[in-house]
């Protein structure tokens, strides 16, 4: 089943979708709605990846969601008792970005809405810079350089010759990341320059600001790998290092984690050999059925320029044919 266009047939028809009905037969009472930024503005590193919401989007979201749960935070949610008999949602967003210092923080307060933030350890106060957000910032450049240079650049960096430089670009993945700063140095675009003047993460002195907020925080891993590539010792070396180094710098008593891009194709294992030093764990498969009990799957609110609404009546009629078809459950190796 293609799902944008099931998306798309779902936004189109929402009136006939009620969702205190699609609630009622799905019976779960928490959801785990996910954001990784909201602003007015271009921004420049993530423009050419995905869709961000404006402002006025997401306080439309916001209302929609207070109409149907009550927002909880990390506190609530560790009382099992207690989201089993609201319906409630836990706010989230991944990649500790700027804006939730500026722009999100400030929403939620007025709203009376907590939520949890998950940082990259080795990006906090603009230290480095997310390979994706690189590649991002390298098409924004190379997009107005001509084509016979361009291919020259797909040439000189041993890009693939069928594809366009921008889709080489694109295709870059966390253990080739050295050919964009390779490919930063030809078309002149430096990374420094634009994390010192740019500053798209939090600092450590907004993150202790937004703790006296009653904010909450968790790990994103290091730097951002795809987990399901890595070996199981990696996977654990990001997981446990991310978050020590955390509850170190702001002594967190509390252990979260969620994982960067998905949890897809990560073992029963790495649960296992995490079990003891985290409190709870968050993927982003939307409403899927989990066997680990201290693993949650959030619901990402970024397709697009779908709204709450439909994103939220999309995700339980795909979780009803995805029962169906008995596919309703992460399936997880040894």
């Amino acid at each position: 089943m293609n799902q944008n266009l099931f998306l798309d047939f779902i936004a189109k028809n929402t009136r006939f979708f009620p969702l205190s009905l699609l609630m009622s037969i799905r019976k779960e009472k928490l959801i785990l709605p996910f954001y990784h930024t909201i602003s007015n503005s271009e921004l420049v590193h993530i423009k050419h990846l995905y869709r961000v919401k404006n402002v006025k989007q997401f306080e439309y979201d916001l209302e929609y969601l207070l109409k149907f749960y009550n927002p909880i935070a990390l506190e609530d949610f560790k009382r099992d008792s207690f989201i089993k008999t609201k319906k409630s949602f836990l706010l989230t967003f991944d990649d500790g970005l700027s804006e939730i210092y500026h722009t999100i923080a400030p929403i939620l307060i007025k709203k009376g809405i907590p939520a949890t933030f998950f940082l990259n350890s080795n990006f906090i106060d603009n230290k480095d810079l997310f390979f994706r957000y690189k590649a991002s910032i390298l098409i924004n450049k190379i997009e107005k350089i001509e084509v016979n240079l361009q291919r020259h650049l797909i040439e000189k960096h041993n890009f693939k010759s069928s594809k366009s430089l921008k889709d080489n670009i694109l295709n870059v993945d966390y253990f080739q990341k050295d050919k964009l700063d390779s490919l930063a140095l030809s078309v002149e675009v430096d990374f420094d320059f634009y994390l010192k003047n740019t500053k798209p993460y939090l600092d450590s002195n907004q993150i202790k600001s937004l703790q006296k907020q009653n904010f909450t925080f968790g790990a994103h891993s290091v730097d951002h790998p795809e987990y399901q590539f890595l070996p199981l010792a990696s996977q654990i070396e990001q997981t446990e290092n991310s978050l020590n180094f955390l509850k170190s710098k702001f002594d967190l008593n509390y252990s979260l984690f969620s994982f960067p891009f998905t949890d897809y194709g990560v073992s029963k294992s790495f649960f296992n050999q995490i079990a003891k030093n985290i409190d709870f764990t968050f993927g982003c498969a939307g409403f899927k059925n989990e066997s680990i009990q201290t693993h949650f799957q959030r619901i990402a609110m970024e397709k697009d320029a779908y709204s709450a609404e439909e994103i939220l009546k999309y995700e339980h009629i795909y979780y009803f044919i995805k029962m169906f078809l008995g596919k309703n459950e992460m399936k997880r190796r040894l």
